[in-house]
């Protein structure tokens, strides 16, 4: 899998191929997997956003599969591979990032495609975007390694439901 967008991009496939798999996922989570699209980032946005407040159900979901006596050998060997790749420090600190970031991005992509914004105020829109990320950028890595770290060991989590 290549990098985070490619193991995001690889659950919403893996999930959605299959009726019984996706059944799973919303057993678990109560909002599906968004597919990103090259077009428009505020898909990456969407799948970023269920990946962040779901990743411990999207694990969940993944562990039935891994385990259940039905799944065939390919379905436990693809939930494995995914659960691995979701299941580190690292992916669950990109996930922190990414949230953050493309949510304030977001934010400005929408209003700047209204019709009636006029020039001006899409230039302001878009210095003040690039001064929130200017001024975070000191701050938003410790912040993100610091949600990051809760996450992992959130003690409200019953044990198996840690990342770690």
């Amino acid at each position: 899998m290549a990098g985070y967008f490619g193991t995001v991009n690889c659950l919403c496939i893996y999930f959605s191929a299959s009726t019984n798999r996706w059944e799973v996922l919303l057993k678990y989570s109560p909002l599906a997997l968004k597919k990103e699209s090259d077009t428009r980032w505020s898909s990456r946005r969407e799948a970023v956003t269920v990946v962040h407040i779901y990743l411990n159900k999207i694990v969940e979901a993944l562990n039935h599969l891994a385990l259940d006596a039905v799944s065939s050998p390919e379905t436990k060997s693809v939930s494995v591979s995914l659960l691995k790749s979701i299941q580190t420090f690292e992916f669950v600190a990109f996930t922190c990032f990414w949230y953050k970031t493309l949510k304030a991005i977001d934010i400005v992509s929408k209003m700047l495609q209204k019709e009636d914004i006029a020039v001006d105020v899409a230039c302001n829109l878009l210095k003040g975007l690039a001064a929130q990320i200017e001024d975070c950028r000191g701050t938003i890595v410790n912040k993100v390694l610091e949600e990051a770290k809760q996450s992992c060991l959130d003690p409200s989590l019953k044990e198996e439901e840690k990342i770690f």
